[in-house]
């Protein structure tokens, strides 16, 4: 189950699941008044880069998270209204709804996915499982998204769905958080649980590992807008034992070709930097604990020009 107000993805992710959803201050992230006890997470840009999605417990600090979309510039809008704890918000490609992760914590029921129009209408539920990290196809028509299944749910597989929530098929076994190439031929992945960072070509169904991870720690796969390169997190293979257990040097954002090659670390902090994103025009987002607690930050896709993201002005 999901610790209501502070895990955001099943606890059985191991690193994943302690870090992945790192909490983002209402006044780091939106630039109005200063609240430590409440959060937002897991922010994703629309394709067109002007709309922006992301959880949040601002109506209700430290209880449930509930799914707020904005556009950039303006006041966010809470577009979920449930008593559930709502997660991993992820854009159509026109722009027009958003797929989220709902969990039910009553110790027995399954949560699953849900889509809702960018204006909060038209909510309805897609899949009923213990379902996370959507990701939706550039054509529109297919969501591949991570499912916890067998003993205890202690197996992460990726499995496809339709957009109208028909035709559900598994597509990669011991993989979770999927995400679709621009070109829609391939998905990056995370093997197992923080293993690799690997690429699942649709075509040819052949799977690369792009990046071992030497901690076993590697999350959050983004494509860059053009195709050519992946960004995601890992633990540093210089990160002391006792700095990860302090929360002092737990994560940072990587980069690495497409094809493989060129694999860079981006950031270099005594603090975490986690959940990568990107922005149409080539930058990256990411969620940062200078200072803590966490905001959002803006840097160029090489790791310069780092600088605070915000979403009202």
């Amino acid at each position: 189950m999901v610790d209501r107000g502070k895990l955001k993805t099943p606890r059985r992710l191991g690193w994943l699941a302690v870090i992945v959803p790192l909490a983002l201050t209402v006044a780091g992230c939106l630039g109005g008044e200063s609240s430590a006890e409440r959060s937002d997470e897991g922010p994703t840009l629309s394709r067109d880069g002007k709309w922006v999605a992301f959880a949040s417990d601002r109506a209700s600090p430290g209880d449930g998270f509930a799914i707020y979309i904005a556009r950039l510039g303006a006041k966010p809008r809470r577009v979920t209204h449930s008593e559930q704890h709502e997660s991993w918000p992820a854009w159509s490609p026109d722009g027009s709804r958003v797929v989220f992760a709902r969990f039910e914590e009553d110790g027995m029921s399954r949560g699953g996915l849900y889509v809702v129009n960018r204006g909060g209408s038209g909510l309805r539920q897609l899949t009923k499982h213990e379902d996370f990290a959507p990701s939706w196809s550039p054509d529109g028509k297919t969501i591949a998204f991570t499912r916890a299944e067998g003993f205890a749910g202690l197996d992460y597989n990726v499995h496809l769905v339709d957009a109208d929530g028909t035709n559900r098929r598994v597509l990669l076994r011991d993989a979770q958080q999927p995400a679709w190439s621009p070109d829609g031929s391939k998905i990056a992945f995370v093997r197992g649980w923080g293993e690799a960072i690997a690429v699942f070509d649709l075509k040819s169904k052949r799977t690369r590992k792009m990046v071992r991870s030497t901690r076993s720690s590697a999350g959050n796969p983004a494509w860059s807008p053009d195709g050519k390169r992946i960004v995601f997190f890992d633990i540093p293979r210089d990160a002391r034992f006792d700095s990860i257990l302090e929360a002092g040097d737990w994560y940072e954002i990587y980069v690495v070709n497409a094809d493989g090659t060129g694999s860079r670390r981006l950031t270099r902090n005594a603090v975490s930097d986690s959940s990568p994103t990107w922005t149409p025009d080539g930058r990256i987002v990411f969620a940062s604990e200078r200072p803590d607690p966490s905001l959002l930050y803006v840097m160029n896709g090489d790791g310069t020009g780092v600088r605070r993201f915000v979403i009202e002005r």
